[in-house]
């Protein structure tokens, strides 16, 4: 069980609005926040899917065991049928980034892929987000 003392996480600390900005590809770092793990909250479906590993690779580097990262997104049904919010925002990211937005199972194969255990999809209804997914690092 982790402390509540200061832990890792990971933010986009671009500011430029433009995620295909040369300069924004070098800001997402890890500091210091008084929290239990790593949160992404819509910071995923700005990036294609090597660029979204690479920064859940920097998680589980930052990350102490135990930890969990915490996956904040309007994720898509692993149909890909929807919900519309979802799957609207999807074509938009599309459009203006190089990403999309992902679906439970994809992030879960990613964290698998890199240790993560206790993968979970935990579904909510908020602003910007409709669901989250939820990796524990051993």
């Amino acid at each position: 069980m982790l402390s509540r003392q200061r832990q890792p996480t990971m933010t986009d600390d671009t500011h430029c609005g433009d995620s295909n900005d040369r300069r924004c590809r070098s800001r997402i770092v890890a500091r210091p926040l008084d929290a239990i793990g790593d949160r992404l909250l819509g910071l995923q479906d700005d990036w294609a899917q090597d660029r979204c590993r690479a920064i859940l690779q920097k998680c589980w580097a930052a990350l102490p065991g135990g930890g969990q990262v915490i996956i904040a997104e309007l994720l898509v049904n692993d149909a890909r049928t929807g919900p519309p919010p979802a799957a609207l925002m999807s074509l938009n990211m599309l459009v203006e980034t190089e990403g999309r937005n992902y679906t439970p199972a994809e992030y879960g194969a990613w964290l698998s892929d890199l240790g993560f255990q206790d993968i979970r999809t935990v579904w909510f209804e908020a602003a910007g987000a409709n669901g989250a997914v939820i990796g524990r690092k051993q």
